[in-house]
């Protein structure tokens, strides 16, 4: 931690101890004012003596709110307040009638028959504990609210960031939306239907790229929608480095009927181009996607690059992935990453 936040955690703590000196005085001033006006046998070192059993309650019975009530330990707050109202129980039997009591405390809260007795004892000590019970209590409502106030400004702060932060990504991308749609209007005579294909290939995959950023677009897309995107990513790669890629498909089941989180798979088909060797006729990299019923598979093989280890690469991406699935499907799912002789897989199953 550094230094201004040590600084800054010193301020805070001083300052809530300074607050709570100030009430308990001010309380101890209007305790014995409006007691001495019915009560003159009552003195100010009595009222300081009752202090800590003031003290004792509400700050032990604050503590089982706090620590036990609010996080649904129900038998662990009922303990502990139990502990303080016994605690306060003897104490003040202790100072009024037990090896104490020649002090005198009991006889100058009464105006009236100053030998100890039980029932106005008791009545005495219900008053105190109910009190300050009540005390804890609001203080605990009103610290609850006032946290979930400050996590409420916190959570709409952070969102007003990340809208910004993804607006302002969308920009250059949207842009380039624009000039890939001028671009296609002005091939539209002239130029081979293969490359304005492949033009407009790069287009769509760049639009899919776009929505699934998006901070309010759906956490979801047809698995055909996306398999769709990694043929078209597959395609462009294609054609940029002039070599046909050897993927071999496997595709079963009714892929139009489950989804996952965008570029699920496209993540896993970039891995093999930035990591493996999509173009090895030998042990060419494997794409296999199942759904049946409710249970969706998704396997990606491929051989490593040599000289590029399993230690530099599959990483960020498939860790990202992973918490992304987690975010959509919870404990639905499973992800396996392995490797094995030189060719890394992952496996996905996602129930629906």
């Amino acid at each position: 931690m550094t230094e201004s936040y040590l600084s800054s955690i010193k301020r805070t703590v001083a300052g809530r101890t300074v607050r709570h000196a100030g009430f308990w005085l001010a309380y101890l001033t209007y305790f014995y004012a409006v007691n001495r006006l019915g009560n003159q046998n009552l003195t100010l070192p009595t009222v300081i003596f009752s202090l800590p059993f003031f003290l004792l309650v509400y700050y032990g019975v604050g503590h089982a709110l706090g620590a036990h009530f609010s996080r649904g330990r129900y038998a662990a707050a009922a303990g502990l307040a139990l502990a303080v109202y016994l605690a306060a129980f003897l104490g003040m039997l202790s100072l009024t009638h037990g090896g104490a009591s020649h002090l005198g405390l009991f006889s100058e809260y009464l105006t009236s028959s100053p030998e100890f007795s039980m029932g106005k004892f008791l009545q005495n000590y219900l008053k105190l504990i109910g009190n300050f019970s009540i005390f804890a209590a609001l203080g605990h409502q009103y610290r609850t609210k006032l946290a979930s106030m400050e996590k409420e400004g916190r959570e709409r702060e952070s969102r007003l960031r990340f809208e910004y932060a993804s607006l302002a990504k969308q920009v250059s991308p949207h842009l380039l939306a624009n000039l890939f749609q001028s671009l296609d209007r002005q091939m539209s005579g002239g130029v081979p239907e293969q490359l304005r294909s492949g033009v407009m290939d790069l287009y769509e995959l760049m639009l899919h790229y776009m929505r699934a950023s998006l901070p309010d677009s759906s956490r979801t897309v047809l698995l055909s929608e996306e398999l769709g995107a990694c043929r078209r990513f597959i395609q462009v790669s294609s054609s940029m480095s002039g070599r046909e890629p050897t993927f071999r498909w496997d595709l079963s089941g009714e892929l139009s009927g489950a989804v996952v989180p965008p570029t699920t798979l496209l993540t896993l088909v970039e891995n093999v181009f930035k990591h493996g060797d999509p173009y090895c006729p030998c042990r060419p990299p494997q794409i296999r996607v199942s759904v049946v019923r409710d249970l969706c598979s998704i396997s990606v093989s491929n051989t490593c690059r040599k000289g590029n280890p399993l230690s530099n690469g599959h990483g960020l991406g498939l860790t990202n992935l992973r918490k992304r699935l987690h975010h959509v499907f919870q404990n639905r799912y499973q992800m396996v990453c392995s490797c094995h002789k030189g060719v890394h897989s992952v496996d996905i199953r996602i129930e629906f």
